[in-house]
């Protein structure tokens, strides 16, 4: 990847760079919420960076590889967003679709346990329970997910501008932060409810 350089965003504000990240992004409509827990074993596929839409079947292919061995997918909000995605994506390109799996979606924990059971958040969106329940701030120049694809729309149509990812990769890094931290959180709860271990 080229050096980074300071540019605009959609709407005109300029963001600095930050240090190039780890790996990449699945920019527009993407599956960096869907992370897989088997046991002790954490599984995630490589990132992979669709810098075109002719890229696309290729990277739902690998996302489709690394997810074949998995037995729990954890998501949040990912059965009513990221997984229909996928499904659609996969049909559209002939791809065989994911696999039956059992998925665990955190929206609805964090809903029943800290919106109907006690009530602790206005909303359940992820930003709202990553910054009043978990203490976690959001990247400096967050991308609200409804605008992200708009971000990645404007990376396409100037891709020598690698600066427009910057607020995808963040956004979607803290994503996955605060779905770590929120399964920890969901699992000690419903271990506290149920007791100390019996001997």
């Amino acid at each position: 990847m080229r050096p980074r350089s300071a540019g605009r965003v959609p709407g005109g504000e300029r963001v600095e760079p930050e240090p190039a990240p780890v790996g990449g992004v699945q920019p527009g409509r993407d599956a960096s919420g869907l992370e897989a827990h088997v046991g002790e074993r954490h599984h995630a596929g490589a990132p992979a960076l669709v810098t075109a839409a002719r890229d696309e079947p290729a990277a739902l292919g690998a996302a489709l590889g690394a997810l074949a061995g998995v037995r729990l997918l954890v998501t949040y909000n990912g059965r009513a967003a990221d997984v229909p995605w996928i499904l659609a994506r996969c049909f559209y390109h002939g791809l065989s679709p994911l696999r039956p799996v059992a998925h665990l979606d955190l929206l609805h924990g964090a809903r029943r346990r800290w919106i109907s059971d006690e009530p602790r958040l206005p909303d359940a969106r992820l930003p709202t329970v990553q910054r009043e329940l978990l203490g976690l701030e959001r990247p400096e120049h967050d991308v609200p997910s409804v605008l992200v694809p708009r971000f990645y729309d404007a990376y396409t149509a100037a891709p020598e501008d690698e600066c427009l990812l910057v607020p995808i990769i963040d956004h979607n890094r803290s994503d996955i932060e605060a779905l770590a931290c929120l399964l920890g959180l969901l699992c000690e709860e419903a271990l506290a409810l149920d007791g100390p271990a019996q001997g």
